[in-house]
């Protein structure tokens, strides 16, 4: 059975074929991709090369918000009080204490029951597994690569792009940063330098491999504010993390987090785990909006969990979930993942010189109203050593072409809040 297969290799695909969008440059040699090029592996890259220089120079610093950096991604840090004092949107909207989002982010798919079908921290030896898999069921999905593994691995990443899938930067570095516990860094932890260092190089590999540029990033652990955003921006990527509902029950929110990391690292058993993830990919039903996952294909127990649990209940799951990569459950052609591909140069996420916090995307519209105006509210109270913040989203997205004649109103708040709130209360007592 396939289920059980580990291939050793995937296809191959020499250098010039024609890529599988439209208007792509050919697929690059790997005969002439040299890695030693690129900066250590697992570590942070230097900022004084030429390379980061370059980087950095080509940014307008004046649309990057003045936030220092956080001394870790922990909210418990006593070191990151001014920090946690400032995690809501009227402050830097740091998302790892309180889910704070902006318009800029993708956390949600446009429609309901569409599933935004991701994989975060390959490609690896397993990622050939999953990749076999899907190949085999039909499946697309977005590879949320690490730039020291995409060296690595380059014909894993030819072969993903090759067949269909999207590409997304993940940092240079992410190994380093989980890799050292005492430390506990995201991107927030890091320099300006630091981060256009760690996507910059990430985003290199790729091109140099594939011929194109990723228009996406997900930062580790969603640990992110406004200051990585607007960086990301700056360098042509609108930021991905994944979807959260508040929790009925108080405390920490509800995230759509496969929790396949904690069957790897021994803190559940997979059978609990996956009971509780569909749980809450019961809740999808409930909500007026599509999901974005966090999944891993790092290790042979996230794979064996997507392939042997996830995908299978999704499969038989009634109302039917539509398993689509991230910025095709946009609405948006698979062309629209890569910058040189890009049929949506306007985007105002990328191309405004508003603060970040006042800037709004085009992404998101359901396939029904593509010119609706969209009302976004979501309110999150969420406990932490200092007390209790409420962090809301609010935010209202006005179409490409300006009209709004015969638009629906398309409101994520009261009335699909409500129904997740129920559901879940039931589900997670």
């Amino acid at each position: 059975m396939i289920e059980n297969v580990i291939p050793g290799a995937l296809q191959t695909f020499a250098p010039g074929t024609a890529s599988p969008i439209d208007g792509a440059p050919t697929l690059p040699s790997l005969a002439t991709f040299d890695p030693k090029v690129y900066p250590p592996l697992d570590t942070i890259p230097p900022t004084d090369t030429d390379q980061v220089k370059e980087w950095v120079d080509a940014i307008d610093w004046s649309t990057i918000p003045q936030i220092p950096p956080t001394n870790s991604k922990a909210c418990d840090d006593p070191k990151n009080q001014q920090a946690l004092a400032e995690a809501g949107p009227n402050g830097r909207c740091w998302w790892s204490c309180g889910q704070c989002l902006r318009d800029v982010d993708i956390t949600t798919c446009a429609n309901q029951m569409d599933y935004g079908h991701g994989y975060d921290d390959g490609p690896v030896f397993y990622t050939n597994k999953i990749l076999s898999y899907l190949n085999h069921k039909g499946y697309k999905a977005t590879f949320y690569v690490v730039g020291s593994r995409v060296i690595s691995y380059p014909q894993i990443v030819q072969y993903q792009y090759m067949t269909g899938h999207e590409l997304s930067v993940h940092t240079w570095s992410h190994a380093a940063i989980y890799g050292k516990p005492e430390l506990n860094l995201g991107l927030t932890s890091l320099t300006n330098e630091q981060i256009v260092a760690e996507l910059g190089w990430t985003r290199k590999a790729i091109k140099d491999i594939t011929g194109v540029s990723p228009t996406t990033f997900r930062p580790p652990y969603g640990d992110i504010d406004d200051r990585v955003r607007a960086i990301g921006l700056a360098m042509g990527m609108m930021p991905i993390v994944w979807t959260s509902q508040p929790n009925p029950n108080g405390g920490e929110a509800i995230q759509w987090d496969s929790g396949d990391w904690k069957v790897h690292g021994n803190q559940t058993d997979a059978p609990s785990n996956q009971a509780n993830f569909n749980k809450i990919l019961d809740m999808s039903s409930n909500l007026d909006h599509g999901v974005v996952v966090l999944q891993h294909d790092q290790y042979v127990e996230e794979v064996d969990l997507s392939i042997g649990f996830t995908l299978p209940y999704l499969e038989a799951h009634s109302p039917k979930f539509n398993i689509k990569p991230v910025m095709q459950c946009q609405n948006r052609p698979l062309a629209d993942a890569f910058e040189e591909t890009n049929t949506n140069k306007d985007n105002p996420a990328l191309t405004s010189d508003e603060p970040v916090q006042n800037r709004r995307t085009n992404l998101g519209y359901p396939a029904s109203h593509p010119a609706a105006s969209v009302s976004v509210t979501l309110s999150l109270s969420t406990a932490s050593n200092t007390g209790t913040a409420t962090h809301t989203r609010s935010a209202t997205q006005t179409p490409p072409n300006g009209g709004n004649s015969g638009a629906a109103s398309r409101t994520v708040g009261s009335a699909s809040l409500a129904a997740v709130v129920g559901w879940a209360t039931l589900m997670l007592l």
